[in-house]
């Protein structure tokens, strides 16, 4: 086996018509030199002395093998001269078609995304490691401990295979957990680490799609974390790649999808037939007209290049403007894996969900339930819907005993109250889609979201994202776009300046929502959205300030008192209650034996939205109650102090 390695593009003096063909925009290729690889190659074996020999790059029945004992690796017009990294990878990539013949996978080492690693089914094609299967057959619910894919524990579960019935399709989602023990496990060669090793991004599990589970070459998808989209064209811009010799079209997700699965398969989504193509950041792909090459990554067109028109940028969680942070998602970012508190739950309900190849419904739900430093295992819990497979329990007991599922596609709009030149920041978001997040009565059902806000002093500072505010409730009819308005923010862009002489302030301002079930279970938080406030004295106060009513209803249509939040508490919790009419109000706390703690509220109301703060740091740990009275309506709920 022969490793031929050019600095940068091969030109081949005795085939030049292959400088104009098929290999001009490649800068691997399997074979010592073009050869036979221009049309329809083969995979064939040879048995010799007791051994398979396995070759690439021949025909059935030839007996000139030559051009099937080697790897050619050179840089190309787009790539340039390749450094250690694209070398490295090249070559992994191109001594995986030894093994696995001449296809190509959509990730792992034959992906045209490729990683310094075999993704779970090559090392399953290899024999490197034996999946742990857990069954759909009469298994209702199973509890996982997910080994870390570097095979440094003991428990020998490497890879998870949840198996999916033949009668829908036959699938399976494989799951490794990649937790960067081994420092060549997931490099992020889409993220602001680019080439960077040592970094922690991209820690998690990852969730493999297996549509294909005999020959998955272009068959296996990542499940990435963080959403499948529609998307559409916006316009072109050069790749920081190569920032001078072409442009690519600039694509923009839209309406995020749930019941639904992209097949992973490349396409065009420039071409007006493929437009709102549904994919996730990995999948989707973008070239403009008179590029001929059968795959040209998209460009994340967010953000200015990196110093010297190279790199990825600064991290959008680290700066205030949008304009400072770009990404190649397209060649994996931090935000495909799944952990609890980003993305734990992998359900019919979530984005992505767990519906198969053709989107058909699988039954499965999957719950990233926790990870532990010192033992390096995932908790992995397994349900199995009794509609879709044998043994299985109800939807509605599986709902019961899970969370929903994250919030997705939250935007950030301008809000003008009539007749005013002044606006303030308006989120919408789309609804989640659990049947347990709809309350109310049939016909004017309404599902419920909790709506979060961090800020900083001033734009050369950023939001604390460890130290989101709780702002208020919204409840939300099931038909309407989910949208709250934050009346204690003043937008900077539509500010009226003449009336904060020197123009005031300004100071950034992030959002995120979670949802929440009919029994109180809020989700992790959604993504954040940004904006940019105004004030004369540098904006609200950093904890938070001061909420204002929603505005989904001016006159609540019924009492309502909320769960406390957070809860358990220590020392502080809010609690929200909305009155449909004006009337006498007390809201009282008592500890277990019953026993008045403490007054909150003991006045006349007029009908609207409220919320009170309490503060525990004078009691004991342990269960409290909270009442509220008003007119005949009466209600207790249970709260939890743990210091």
């Amino acid at each position: 086996m022969i490793y031929k390695v050019h600095r940068y593009k091969y030109y081949n003096k005795d085939r030049p018509q292959d400088a104009l063909f098929s290999y001009d925009d490649k800068s691997g290729y399997s074979l010592l030199g073009y050869g036979s690889n221009t049309s329809n190659p083969y995979t064939y074996n040879i048995t010799q002395n007791g051994h398979e020999y396995h070759f690439l790059g021949g025909f059935p029945g030839v007996t000139n093998y030559e051009d099937g004992s080697g790897i050619t690796v050179l840089g190309n017009p787009s790539s340039g001269v390749l450094n250690k990294f694209g070398v490295f990878g090249r070559l992994m990539h191109e001594n995986g078609h030894w093994f696995f013949g001449t296809g190509h996978s959509n990730v792992g080492m034959m992906g045209d995304v490729w990683n310094y690693s075999f993704d779970p089914w090559e090392k399953m094609k290899l024999g490197y490691a034996t999946p742990f299967v857990s069954n759909y057959l009469n298994n209702g619910f199973e509890e996982v401990f997910l080994d870390d894919i570097s095979a440094r524990t003991t428990n020998g579960k490497y890879i998870l295979k949840v198996s999916i019935p033949d009668t829908y399709g036959g699938e399976e989602f494989l799951l490794t957990s990649n937790y960067k023990i081994s420092l060549w496990d997931r490099t992020m060669l889409g993220d602001t680490a680019y080439y960077n090793i040592n970094t922690n991004y991209g820690k998690g599990i990852y969730i493999y799609h297996n549509g294909f589970p005999d020959y998955p070459n272009n068959g296996i998808d990542i499940e990435c974390a963080d959403g499948l989209w529609r998307w559409v064209q916006n316009g072109y811009d050069a790749p920081d790649w190569n920032p001078t010799s072409y442009t690519l079209p600039i694509l923009k997700n839209t309406e995020v999808i749930r019941t639904f699965n992209d097949n992973g398969i490349v396409t065009d989504v420039t071409d007006p037939l493929n437009q709102n193509a549904v994919k996730d950041g990995l999948d989707v792909r973008g070239k403009p007209s008179y590029v001929t090459t059968d795959i040209i990554p998209k460009y994340f067109s967010i953000g200015q290049k990196g110093e010297n028109g190279t790199g990825c940028g600064t991290d959008r969680i680290f700066t205030n403007s949008e304009e400072n942070w770009t990404s190649r998602e397209f060649q994996v970012d931090r935000w495909d894996a799944w952990k609890q508190e980003y993305n734990e739950i992998f359900s019919p309900y979530s984005s992505p969900s767990t519906y198969i190849w053709n989107s058909t419904n699988s039954g499965t739900f999957i719950w990233i339930k926790d990870h532990n430093d010192q033992t390096n295992q995932t908790k992995i819990w397994i349900y199995r819907d009794g509609a879709f497979n044998t043994g299985g329990m109800s939807e509605t007991e599986i709902l019961a005993e899970t969370p929903p599922s994250r919030p997705m596609g939250i935007k950030h709009e301008y809000y003008y109250p009539p007749n005013s030149s002044w606006c303030y920041p308006k989120i919408t978001w789309s609804h989640n889609t659990e049947p347990d997040m709809k309350r109310g009565k049939v016909g004017a059902e309404y599902k419920r979201y909790y709506v979060y806000r961090a800020t900083a002093t001033n734009m050369s500072t950023i939001p604390d994202e460890s130290n989101y505010v709780f702002l208020n409730y919204v409840d939300i009819p099931v038909n309407d776009i989910p949208y709250y308005v934050d009346l204690s923010v003043l937008e900077y862009d539509c500010a009226d300046y003449d009336h904060i002489p020197p123009f005031g302030i300004e100071y950034p301002v992030r959002y995120r929502v979670k949802a929440v079930d009919k029994t109180d279970w809020a989700s992790v938080f959604s993504d954040f959205v940004s904006t940019k406030g105004i004030n004369e004295d540098g904006g609200i106060q950093v904890d938070g300030g001061n909420d204002n009513p929603t505005l989904h209803s001016e006159i609540p249509k019924e009492f309502k008192l909320s769960q406390n939040f957070p809860n358990p508490f220590n020392p502080m919790t809010k609690i929200n209650y909305a009155l449909p009419k004006q009337g006498f109000v007390t809201l009282k706390i008592y500890d277990i034996t019953g026993r008045e703690i403490q007054t909150l509220v003991n006045d006349v109301k007029k009908a609207g939205y409220y919320s009170v703060d309490f503060n525990g740091s004078s009691l004991s740990s342990g269960v409290y109650f909270y009442r509220i009275q008003s007119n005949d309506f009466i209600l207790t709920k249970r709260m939890i102090l743990i210091k």
